[in-house]
């Protein structure tokens, strides 16, 4: 990996772990009572959700563009993006599961329980994931999802690519389409040009 990408990739986990923190100080004010701890600050990091999309489109575009075009090459991307995320994603939900069915108090009672294939395959849905964090993750499976289309599409730039998606997105969000449904909020989500943001900006 050459080493302005690697660190890129650094960039990345560090924008997962001030996510991490965020969420940590938000799980201690909702169950740890009194006794508050860690430093308001950390819920800043809430901002990492943003850089981390942002390095995703950067990433993105070096993997892709780096990749062969064509059937086979895009299952390919496909299929180890999703080896990347699915294996550990499901083995959390699957505790998570079990934690739900027993009740356990990290529910609230008026959680609704997601689509059961929807939340395993971190497809669009109008309840969160029953690992709520895994919003992010549904957007991260779009993504990766539209760069298979790029890799399949034969004799198109990369920046060609990106204004066409940039602009069916603006579109979109300017005739109100992004609300539909479910499939729509993620796919016409203002949060899409972070991720085009990133990918141009490599």
């Amino acid at each position: 990996m050459p080493a302005r990408l690697a660190n890129i990739q650094a960039l990345r986990g560090l924008a997962a772990l001030m996510v991490l923190f965020a969420h940590v100080k938000e799980a201690e004010i909702d169950y740890g009572g009194a006794g508050v701890l860690l430093p308001h600050w950390l819920y800043m990091g809430v901002v990492g959700v943003d850089l981390f999309f942002l390095v995703s489109g950067f990433v993105m575009v070096h993997v892709a563009s780096a990749a062969p075009r064509g059937v086979t090459a895009a299952r390919r991307f496909a299929f180890n993006r999703a080896a990347r995320i699915y294996p550990l994603y499901w083995a959390v939900t699957l505790i998570l599961l079990a934690l739900y069915a027993g009740k356990y108090a990290l529910f609230q009672e008026a959680t609704p329980f997601p689509n059961p294939v929807r939340t395993f395959l971190l497809l669009p849905d109008d309840h969160y994931p029953l690992l709520p964090v895994g919003w992010t993750l549904v957007h991260e499976m779009y993504f990766y999802a539209v760069f298979s289309v790029f890799i399949l599409v034969q004799r198109v730039k990369a920046a060609t690519f990106l204004l066409i998606w940039a602009g069916v997105v603006l579109i979109a969000n300017i005739f109100g389409w992004t609300s539909m449904n479910a499939w729509s909020k993620i796919a016409f989500s203002p949060l899409t040009y972070e991720f085009i943001a990133g990918a141009i900006i490599a």
